[in-house]
């Protein structure tokens, strides 16, 4: 149907009669088929018309005729420029939104989820539509729980917008918000069930750098010289108990201040406290290190901050991390803490596990620190 009246107006005084009597005999006629057609969804009938609608704005938009403006050559209503090719006015609307599914009930309280849950299309992906399906339920169920004033919607709206803001290429804020409520964790237990006797997994952290050249074993990873000496070994095996040959072990930490190197670049060597090692037909790795220690997560950020206010401690224990990986195995990322650390109770990302922690002991022999080609230090 014409709606911009105020445009169809010819340049000049003159009018061609009866370019307008066309135009108005293709409106009436398609008026009155509407009427027809529209009056059962009017009177409550829910089926769809003969082109598919589901409601009269539906049909109207799809049966309007292609009309051209006389005066101005373009079709009337629509604004196009001289000698622009018409079209009908359902070519813009987006066929999804075209076969969009009938709104049974308006918004209210009561309702809200169910209502914005039905509005997504059948043609939706089924694994996107059952995920948002979930999300969209819960957090409807949390707001009605919490009741929410608009200011305290909005300061959420600003929490998550400084979020996004506080990601670079080496911080990720979001990960940060995720793994100290617990949900990176959550996740990390779904995906890596595994069988009773298999090392547990953990988080993998924000500070992992891939491509880390490797290393022969026996490697020293500082590469600045500084802190206490650590000689680290161990043995890869399988559920059955058999040395694992050819591992490719990806091991990392923080420096004795608690910064990884990615956090202090100019600062701390490229690599540093990082080696990349393969296991031998013994299974057996070793390398050198420096002894970790405690460290806080990021506080720069809305998500320390929000700790800040939580009354919450921003502190991991000491630990290392690993990522062990070889065709045909599960590929395995966890951490080995140090259990006297005075935060092995309260991670701030809840990635301790009791069946991942191994003594951190003083080398107090100088013959076998020399051996290991240690002066003192710990073994683990």
């Amino acid at each position: 149907m014409v709606t911009d009246y105020d445009s169809w107006r010819p340049k000049s005084g003159e009018v061609d009669v009866t370019e307008i009597m066309k135009v108005l005999a293709a409106n009436t006629a398609h008026a009155a088929k509407m009427i027809a057609n529209v009056a059962p969804m009017l009177a409550g009938a829910h089926s769809p018309c003969e082109h598919g609608c589901n409601n009269a704005l539906e049909y109207a938009l799809i049966t309007a005729p292609e009309v051209r403006d006389p005066a101005l050559g373009r079709q009337a209503g629509r604004g196009g420029g001289p000698g622009s090719v018409t079209r009908p006015i359902h070519a813009t609307v987006p066929p999804k939104l075209r076969r969009g599914r009938r709104m049974t009930n308006y918004f209210t309280e009561e309702n809200s989820a169910e209502t914005v849950i039905n509005a997504m299309s059948d043609d939706a992906d089924p694994r996107l539509r059952e995920v948002m399906s979930v999300v969209i339920r819960k957090l409807h169920e949390a707001v009605k729980e919490i009741e929410p004033s608009q200011d305290e919607w909005m300061a959420a709206i600003q929490f998550l917008t400084a979020t996004g803001q506080k990601c670079d290429e080496w911080r990720q804020e979001y990960i940060l918000a995720s793994d100290t409520i617990g949900v990176s964790m959550l996740v990390d237990a779904i995906n890596s069930r595994r069988p009773s006797g298999a090392t547990e997994n953990t988080v993998l952290g924000p500070f992992h750098v891939a491509n880390v050249p490797e290393s022969p074993m026996g490697a020293n990873l500082c590469l600045d010289g500084k802190g206490e000496p650590m000689f680290v070994h161990g043995v890869v095996r399988d559920l059955d108990g058999a040395p694992v040959e050819g591992v490719k072990m990806d091991v990392w930490q923080a420096n004795e201040d608690g910064f990884y190197d990615v956090q202090q670049k100019g600062i701390q060597p490229e690599f540093n406290l990082r080696g990349v090692f393969r296991t031998g037909a013994d299974g057996r790795y070793w390398f050198q290190a420096v002894k970790p220690l405690y460290y806080p997560v990021p506080t720069d950020g809305p998500v320390g901050a929000l700790m800040e206010r939580l009354g919450r401690h921003c502190f991991r224990p000491a630990h290392f991390h690993y990522i062990l990986e070889k065709d045909g195995y599960d590929r395995l990322t966890t951490h080995i803490f140090d259990p006297d650390d005075p935060y092995i109770g309260s991670d701030a990302v809840f990635g301790v596990k009791e069946s991942l922690m191994a003594k951190f002991r003083p080398i107090d022999d100088v013959a076998q620190a020399a051996n290991m080609g240690l002066r003192g230090g710990f073994l683990m």
